[in-house]
């Protein structure tokens, strides 16, 4: 049901499964669970991609991220975005799919990618209007994304998100570094110590 909704809505559900391929761990056996799953779906209108997130960017490479943009570009290109001219007020161009990104929390690791996925869609606007001022637009879009991800992260986790250095500035560094293991911190306090609720 939720997949025909989700096709209803958007037209073609492209999934992104950042969850751990490692033998015998938890991860592995919820993706491979999931991925029999879509496939009993029987439907082209639903595809999904497998990235093993840790594995992928190990040792705080989230850039590496790049893999899959360029792994799955053609598809973020297929599904397009929805651009209308308000001069004319005409529709110019029609999105046509979604991606449905997740791991074992949907929060870290999906914004990060999540992230990737809109600056790539963004760029490939501004390559449509034949406009090369992307530059313009990437800071603002990468704190959207931070601020996007810690709103959600303070809802389930009672922290900001992990990664939200990377997410907001595009970089690694040692104070995201930091930020990362003090919410980790504050996460294994909420969790264990005081009410979820």
């Amino acid at each position: 049901m939720h997949f025909c909704n989700l096709i209803e809505i958007y037209g073609r559900v492209h999934i992104i499964d950042l969850l751990s391929q490692k033998e015998n761990s938890s991860e592995v056996l919820l993706s491979n669970t999931y991925h029999s799953q879509v496939q009993a779906l029987g439907s082209d209108l639903v595809k999904r991609t497998g990235f093993d997130f840790h594995a992928v960017t190990k040792g705080n490479n989230f850039d590496r991220v790049s893999v899959l943009i360029n792994y799955i570009n053609n598809e973020i290109h297929n599904m397009g975005f929805f651009l209308f001219d308000r001069q004319n007020q005409t529709v110019q161009n029609v999105q046509s799919g979604v991606f449905r990104v997740n791991c074992l929390d949907c929060l870290d690791r999906t914004n990060v990618v999540k992230s990737a996925i809109s600056h790539q869609i963004i760029q490939n606007f501004y390559l449509l209007i034949g406009k090369e001022c992307y530059s313009a637009v990437a800071d603002p879009l990468k704190v959207a994304w931070a601020d996007n991800g810690d709103h959600i992260s303070y809802i389930y986790a009672g922290t900001g998100a992990l990664k939200s250095g990377f997410t907001r500035t595009g970089k690694r560094t040692i104070s995201g570094m930091v930020d990362d293991v003090k919410k980790t911190a504050q996460r294994f306090y909420i969790n264990n110590f005081q009410d979820k609720n």
